[in-house]
């Protein structure tokens, strides 16, 4: 049936007058909807210049309006025939462009590797992830990446590959020379299949301390807070140094140190013996030896909240917040509402996203809005090209709309090498600022706005984003610098004492009896791998 109020006959002179003020907004809207999708097709999976899709948008819409204006004056002269064909065709073109853009959309994600992996040729499919990066990538120039010699590096290896895993492990190695904690081979794990590990390490003082002991390792005497001095009867340095180059991937040296630090008790064989200094301070040897029937166990992999929150005893607040996970949404946010709510007649809040892993940042932003009584924009995101991911953007901008109750309190902000990607949108939004006073050591540095390539019995991904703040400067490899450095000791730790968390109170609440501690750094006195 066809939805046109007068089609069936011509307009008698009464009802020309009611038909009138029907057709003209009729005509208008159908005129610029096709001007704006025809515009939408050029600029977006065409990639056309803004002034190329101005131009074209305005030439359709004025040439769409007049086949309307025809289409209407056929209706009042009875041309039934005629008027429905053309209202068909009319109807029928809006349609057609936006099929016709999905359909360079699908091809658009084929290019660049998000849909339907292409198999049977590892050298077609290795020359198709060259490619997309090639296009997509926007780190070259920035990070000193000849990405022609190192596809002259690589492709050999990629036609000499007798099985699956001489040829991601290829992949693997092409990938990591750039350098960047967003664009790996994230599966098949090649570089670390078969690994058993015993415990995590981290840096004080230059010395490697277990921050976190399996089942295995606590059953042979190794504990938290253990300094290790040899690993296999090398010096722990030694061992480092083996890490850092089989660990390439890092968007910052620090961000690197720390992945290779992590691994100083994990081995490729079924035992590890270690020297250490357990927290009496007696020097002790032990084996570590692998049981796949105990495995990790006692390592963390169990859930935790990403977030949690507390009041000192000062009544300053703590809130911690370890993602941005997109699966949880809206329900993350009103969390960190019920955390903050509880908190607003606070003296002070600290926010920790130390060991932040990422996430959606637009999450961050949400939360950031309970902090600010005004709305700004604090970072661009640029694209070298216009994806469908990113709704065929040249830029995306990074805002905080202020929402809620605002709590007007001060703030501090805790950050270390372990806060990442959209945790470091988040620290820079409550830095530049001003709002927050931050605390620790400087961020990952890792930004990228990646997008997945898929491959046949595997998965890559790639950065397409560049990250500057508002003073145009890179967050990828630089990462967020603290107001104030502060150094974890050893003694610290076996403690069970949180030196941020006591220089935040410190800084919160100066006329209390704290102060701050003596292993802060000044700011002057901050090296770049802080």
């Amino acid at each position: 049936m066809d939805s046109h109020p007068t089609m069936g006959r011509r307009l008698s002179l009464r009802a020309r007058p009611y038909r009138l003020l029907w057709s003209i907004p009729w005509i208008l809207l159908n005129g610029a909807l096709s001007g704006l999708l025809g515009g939408m097709l050029l600029w977006g999976p065409l990639n056309a210049s803004l002034t190329a899709t101005l131009v074209a948008g305005s030439v359709v819409t004025v040439g769409a309006t007049a086949l309307w204006v025809l289409q209407e004056r056929a209706v009042w002269r009875g041309e039934i025939a005629h008027a429905r064909c053309m209202r068909r065709w009319l109807l029928g073109v809006p349609l057609s462009i936006v099929a016709l853009s999905m359909l360079v959309a699908l091809v658009q994600l084929y290019t660049m590797g998000s849909l339907m992996p292409r198999g049977g040729d590892r050298v077609a499919e290795f020359e198709r992830l060259w490619r997309a990066l090639d296009r997509h990538y926007v780190y070259f120039d920035y990070k000193g990446v000849d990405w022609d010699a190192v596809y002259a590096r690589y492709h050999p290896q990629v036609v000499a590959a007798e099985d699956d895993t001489a040829y991601f492990s290829a992949i693997y190695d092409m990938l990591a020379e750039l350098q960047d904690g967003h664009t790996a081979l994230q599966t098949p794990n090649v570089a670390f299949e078969g690994i058993h590990i015993f415990g995590f390490t981290g840096e004080m003082a230059g010395q490697a301390v277990v921050l976190r002991a399996g089942e295995l390792a606590q059953a042979a005497g190794l504990e938290e807070g253990a300094v290790l001095l040899e690993v296999d009867g090398e010096p722990v340095e030694a061992v480092l140094d083996r890490w850092l180059a089989y660990i390439p991937q890092g968007s910052s040296p620090w961000h690197h140190r720390r992945r290779a630090y992590l691994h100083l008790l994990a081995t490729f064989e079924d035992s590890l013996s270690v020297t250490f200094e357990d927290p009496n301070g007696e020097v002790r040897s032990a084996v570590l030896r692998w049981d796949p029937e105990v495995g990790m166990a006692g390592l963390g992999s169990e859930q935790t909240p990403p977030i949690t929150f507390q009041r000192l005893p000062s009544g300053v607040g703590v809130i911690r917040i370890t993602d941005f996970n997109m699966g949880r949404g809206w329900g993350l946010v009103q969390e960190f509402d019920a955390a903050l709510d509880t908190m607003l007649d606070a003296p002070g809040i600290i926010i920790d996203v130390r060991g932040h892993n990422g996430g959606f940042s637009v999450l961050g932003d949400m939360m950031a809005g309970r902090l600010f009584e005004e709305g700004f924009e604090y970072a661009r995101t640029h694209f070298r090209t216009r994806l469908p991911q990113h709704a065929w953007r040249r830029w995306m901008a990074f805002r905080v709309i202020p929402r809620g109750v605002t709590y007007t309190g001060p703030v501090v902000l805790l950050i270390n090498h372990s806060t990442y990607s959209s945790g470091e949108a988040f620290a820079v939004a409550l830095a530049d600022s001003g709002r927050a006073y931050v605390i620790g050591r400087r961020t990952a540095g890792a930004t990228g706005n990646p997008v997945p390539f898929l491959l046949q019995g595997g998965r890559a991904r790639y950065s397409t984003g560049d990250f500057r703040r508002n003073d145009g400067s890179h967050l990828e490899g630089v990462g967020v610098a603290p107001d104030l450095t502060v150094e974890w000791t050893v003694t610290a730790f076996r403690a069970g004492i949180d030196p941020d968390i006591e220089a935040a109170e410190a800084y919160l609440r100066p006329a209390a009896p704290w102060h701050v501690p003596p292993w802060h750094v000044p700011l002057s006195q901050q090296s770049d791998r802080d």
